[in-house]
């Protein structure tokens, strides 16, 4: 078993997804839905897509996607997917607002705490330390110094 558990937020887009995945036919040139969707399932889960407080920025795209897609398909519903739109334009803008404060912070950390070499990458820590010497390198340097013990010492010559 796993130690870490099951992530139960990517778990359940991961469903959504599956149920926003609808198949579309053609049959002699019109674009029909395919057999086992419905509107009421579709409609459940761009709610539960929408519901979700952090939603990240390729999840509103592909709902987006998925909201032009049915346009084509239920011409009946035109305000629910109206509804259902303007909820993925508000996520949308959370979405950027909370990259926008991530950006500041981080601008704010450089200018307060700049890294060493003035680049600070993903997952970097803020202060390099000295790398520490594995065991390896550790033998081979004591290997070293025991050879040149055993060495006779040598006479330096004068010029």
């Amino acid at each position: 078993m796993p130690s870490g558990g099951i992530n139960l937020k990517s778990l359940a887009l991961r469903e959504i997804k599956k149920r926003l995945a609808f198949d579309v036919v053609n049959i002699r040139g019109a674009r029909v839905l395919a057999p086992g969707h419905d509107w009421d399932d579709i409609y459940a889960a761009f709610n539960q897509l929408l519901s979700i407080r952090l939603l990240s920025i390729t999840n509103i795209r592909m709902c987006k996607k998925r909201i032009v897609a049915a346009r084509a398909l239920w011409s009946k519903e035109q305000t629910e997917l109206n509804a259902i739109a303007d909820l993925c334009n508000q996520k949308q803008l959370e979405c950027l607002e909370r990259a926008g404060k991530r950006a500041e912070k981080r601008l704010i950390r450089d200018v307060v705490d700049p890294a060493p070499d003035g680049k600070r990458g993903p997952g970097r820590p803020r202060k390099i330390l000295a790398p520490s010497p594995t065991p390896a390198a550790v033998a081979s340097q004591e290997r070293r110094s025991y050879l040149q013990s055993l060495l006779p010492p040598t006479e330096e010559k004068s010029k």
